[in-house]
């Protein structure tokens, strides 16, 4: 049985379950926050904290604009005035691509080295960048893949009327469900993109209703401290990484065998 307890699991745990990914795994994914709660929440501090860096001269550049015209009671915004915003800009959009994709499979990586019975540190959610061509190559299939989806199902929702809205949020959902081994397959087994989105696919297919509600779910989980303040996301944004992690540990039990303690690959 697997511990629960994010220490090294039996050579031969049990195999995949929907009754246990539903209602366990959250539960086990809680455990394993509180175990290493220093590691976690540290390194989910200095992700918020790089992503501060680089998003505060764009909005301390908008600031300044807006302020200039309240000084001189304008209401009109001089055009010209936005040439100073394009450096700032276009520094935000590289520094959050680049941040945005080293932090998340930085704290994937985490969940799975856990998994292992290794101690986390703060510093191991910047240890995934060596892939970071590999990781930001599967963001853009996905992005892309998500874009189509989105724009056949657009058409299709033209007709569906006050229940458009509620409809369109399944298609995503289900996306992330059918995509939710692929980051772990490319970090761990060193998958291509696209290979790894394929063999996510083809992995969960069979059970993706219940991946989907269980993706969902550490999805709204892992979003809650940040509605409730912004502090508490920092204690609910590894549960994401945790849960996705055992999920995939659940599909791969070879890869978290006795014999096996490598970090990846």
């Amino acid at each position: 049985m697997y511990s629960g307890q994010g220490q090294t699991p039996s050579p031969q745990p049990p195999s995949y379950t929907p009754q246990r990914t539903q209602f366990e795994f959250v539960g086990e994914s809680f455990q394993l926050l509180q175990r290493q709660l220093g590691a976690w929440v540290g390194a989910a501090a200095v992700a918020f904290a790089a992503i501060i860096a680089v998003v505060a001269p764009f909005y301390a550049s908008l600031g300044a604009i807006f302020l200039q015209m309240l000084r001189r009671g304008d209401s009109k915004l001089d055009p010209s005035v936005l040439v100073g915003l394009v450096g700032p800009m276009l520094f935000m959009i590289l520094g959050l691509t680049i941040l945005g994709t080293v932090t998340h499979a930085g704290l994937q990586m985490m969940g799975i080295k856990q998994l292992r019975g290794h101690q986390l540190k703060v510093g191991d959610i910047f240890g995934s960048f060596s892939k970071f061509g590999s990781v930001f190559g599967l963001n853009v299939l996905m992005v892309l893949v998500h874009l189509a989806v989105g724009i056949v199902c657009g058409l299709v929702l033209q007709f569906l009327g006050p229940f458009a809205n509620l409809v369109s949020m399944i298609p995503g959902a289900v996306l992330m469900g059918l995509f939710s081994l692929a980051l772990p397959l490319v970090l761990d087994q060193n998958k291509s993109p696209m290979d790894a989105l394929k063999e996510s696919a083809n992995k969960v297919r069979s059970e993706l209703w219940i991946v989907t509600a269980y993706m969902a779910i550490l999805t709204a989980i892992s979003q809650l401290g940040g509605l409730a303040c912004l502090v508490g996301a920092l204690f609910t944004i590894p549960i994401l990484s945790i849960g996705s992690s055992l999920l995939y540990r659940a599909f791969y039990p070879e890869r978290f065998g006795v014999a096996d303690m490598s970090e990846g690959g």
